[in-house]
């Protein structure tokens, strides 16, 4: 839970963290039900890092999950994969990231059918 944590925040020595974590053993890929927002669950280290903005970590993680970019399309409890949350959260940076290694996954429907492009609202008007 710990790395998931320190893949939200914003702070300037997280990837050196999330490394130093990842090298003690600690997983990129443990899916979480209790993490900053436990009525979501199904949270991993890519969703937080995706929902937190911090776009040196999401890198650093894909670089190292078994599933590299694949790993983009992990899906919490509630159907919403990193470009869900880095569109909700107006990242614009993390989804131009994303949609620069799967324009496709701009498609991609949560639980209630909402893609990321219909959880942008007007105030970013993001276009790949």
């Amino acid at each position: 839970m710990a790395v998931h944590i320190t893949a939200r925040s914003g702070d300037g020595q997280n990837v050196r963290i999330i490394k130093k974590m990842y090298e003690a053993g600690f997983s990129l890929t443990f899916k979480s039900d209790f993490i900053l927002t436990p009525y979501i669950g199904g949270q991993t280290p890519i969703l937080e890092a995706a929902r937190g903005g911090n776009l040196e970590v999401l890198e650093y993680i894909i670089k190292h999950h078994p599933d590299g970019v694949n790993s983009l399309k992990e899906k919490d409890n509630r159907g919403q994969t990193p470009t869900h949350l880095a569109a909700l959260s107006k990242h614009v940076e993390v989804l131009k990231y994303i949609t620069e290694n799967d324009s496709e996954l701009l498609k991609e429907k949560n639980n209630i059918g909402k893609t990321p492009n219909d959880e942008v609202d007007d105030s970013i008007s993001f276009k790949p």
